[in-house]
């Protein structure tokens, strides 16, 4: 187990002098040093715990938080007024790394105990390679947090189902309280998953529990009363232990937000109000009688207050041909997931599943399906979701099919009839996945399977394929070819003059231009007017963002094309 953690790790970390900031990154890293430098938390659209930790590594590196409401400006600020930025922005990464040492060992204790040492240890395998956990898991955001954390929250729930006593019930409230300081998609994610838990026991244990009361009352109808106590004992303890639960809860994520108590309302949160809610109406009422009112961790309801708004609003994005789309579709997270994740891991996740879903129905241990149920819950529960800018968003999934997957294999494995063709049929399926996610050493963040093609960004860009991560990388290339002036439409965070470029100007949208180019495929796929660049062959894909293109004025002056598009 250490040794395959080990070597994730080293991986992980290889890819830090690699790549400069992703869009999200000097965001996250702002607040968590602003929590521990200033005691405040004033951009709170994302729970603090994650901030909180990629905070401390550049906070003792000497990092500042200056705060004037520019957030993106506020982040920048931190990362190149060091003396160091790519320390300081690779001391942020860092801190993801226990995020990703926690998701191992609770994937590594729930496959141990469901499935045996054997299946435990193949599933934590499989973790540390997939491609999308390693991309998310090297950048200083908030996604492997929430994997992590909702991960062990399931798990631990249905421990708590399965037996409710009270050490289990604190390790739901601890489980709970980190989940939900990770990040809001939690207050979705994890009803949709205990709703989905409790069907499944439902149907497997209502008739096998009927009848063992049945026979215990049979055996001695005058040790009713004390069948019928023991039940009541456990009902008490279960309640019980659900307050404390819920208690404890309350406690750690009031604790991330430093014990703040006061009122939530203010002009940006009616604002967002207004968008949600509507102006009128009696539950706006309410909604502005809740906000006027003194509350613990009143940051926490102005951050789910964001995250409704841009919910409602929809976020800007692009899939399938589709650019500058708010509105969000239904097949976004279904086919990306399809798309993002190795051949060779999917075939065995549905093996696995289809084992598992099978020795379920045959024996009622319920505990044989609950993280591929949890899964496809909260793929369910998203697919409405306006806001389809990264598989990212659903990343605890991963976790929760590894060990679907491992069953599979296992299960070919060991099953007798063509003993030797299954066995090597394993083989080359491990194989063929460990190969897919080399063969992308250290682009973890845009792959995609075979299935896509040569050019993914048909299908989706944003975080999934370009998220700004190849800017030093440009600038190699630029520097290697000898250019000596640029024409750049870069989508990301980074300061475009701190990073070593030669002389350059924005590439306008809508306007033919000659001479070096270089434009992120987010730009070309977002935003209206790159259009004619498609009819000219790219000298050089740098990275797996940024396309690079050499325009012949002569050629452009031929055929007319200096005039502005209309």
């Amino acid at each position: 187990m250490a040794a395959l953690i080990g070597i994730a790790v080293l991986r992980i970390i290889s890819t830090y002098p690699v790549f400069n900031q992703t869009y999200d990154e000097p965001l996250h890293i702002l607040r968590g040093v602003e929590w521990w430098r200033n005691g405040s938390y004033h951009y709170p659209h994302h729970p603090p715990l994650a901030p909180i930790v990629l905070g401390i590594g550049p906070m003792l590196a000497g990092a500042e938080a200056t705060i004037t409401g520019d957030k993106w400006a506020d982040g920048n600020r931190l990362l190149y007024s060091s003396s160091s930025y790519w320390r300081m922005l690779n001391l942020g990464r860092a801190g993801n790394l226990l995020f990703f040492v926690l998701a191992c060992v609770v994937v590594w204790m729930w496959s141990r105990k469901l499935l045996g040492r054997w299946a435990g240890l193949l599933a934590l395998a499989m973790l540390t390679i997939q491609p999308t956990v390693l991309a998310h898991a090297s950048v200083a955001t908030t996604d492997m947090a929430l994997a992590a954390t909702m991960t062990g929250l399931v798990w631990s729930f249905s421990n708590w189902i399965e037996r409710g006593t009270i050490p289990r019930a604190l390790l739901l409230g601890l489980t709970g309280g980190l989940a939900l300081s990770a990040k809001f998609s939690t207050l979705v994610f994890f009803p949709a998953c205990a709703l989905s838990i409790l069907a499944v026991r439902a149907v497997s244990r209502r008739e096998l529990e009927k009848q063992a009361v049945r026979e215990d009352a049979n055996d001695d109808a005058t040790n009713a009363p004390v069948i019928l106590s023991r039940f009541r004992r456990r009902g008490v303890v279960r309640l019980f232990g659900l307050i404390l639960s819920a208690y404890l809860t309350f406690l750690i994520v009031w604790s991330f937000y430093q014990a703040s108590f006061g009122k939530p309302a203010d002009a940006w949160t009616r604002q967002h109000a207004d968008v949600v809610m509507g102006r009128d109406g009696w539950l706006r009422q309410s909604t502005d009688a809740m906000l006027a009112r003194k509350m613990p961790a009143p940051e926490f309801v102005r951050g789910v207050l964001s995250v409704a708004h841009q919910e409602t609003r929809g976020q800007v994005s692009y899939f399938l041909g589709r650019p500058k789309d708010r509105q969000g579709r239904w097949a976004f997270f279904p086919v990306m997931l399809l798309f993002k994740t190795p051949i060779a891991f999917l075939v065995l996740c549905s093996v696995g599943a289809g084992w598992l879903a099978g020795r379920w129905w045959k024996t009622g241990n319920w505990n044989l399906v609950v993280a591929p149920f949890s899964a496809l819950a909260i793929l369910c529960v998203v697919l409405p979701s306006d806001i389809n800018i990264g598989v990212r968003h659903i990343l605890p999934v991963y976790p929760l099919l590894v060990i679907p997957a491992a069953a599979g294999a296992l299960a070919l494995w060991k099953e007798a009839s063509f003993a030797v063709f299954r066995r090597l049929l394993v083989i080359a399926l491990f194989g063929w996945y460990v190969c897919s996610s080399l063969s992308f050493h250290p682009d973890y963040l845009a792959y995609y399977n075979e299935l896509v093609g040569r050019d993914p960004s048909w299908m989706a860009v944003d975080s999934d394929l370009d998220w700004g991560q190849d800017l030093k990388r440009l600038s190699d290339e630029l520097r290697m070819r000898n250019v000596d002036h640029i024409q750049l439409a870069y989508f990301g965070s980074a300061e475009v003059d701190r990073h070593a470029l030669p002389p350059h100007q924005p590439l306008q949208p809508g306007r033919f231009a000659s001479g070096w180019i270089a434009i992120s495929l987010t730009k070309l796929r977002y935003e209206n007017g790159y259009e004619w660049l498609e009819q000219y062959a790219p000298i050089a894909l740098v990275g797996r963002s940024i396309r690079l293109y050499y325009v012949d004025r002569k050629e452009v002056e031929k055929r007319g094309r200096e005039k502005t598009i209309r």
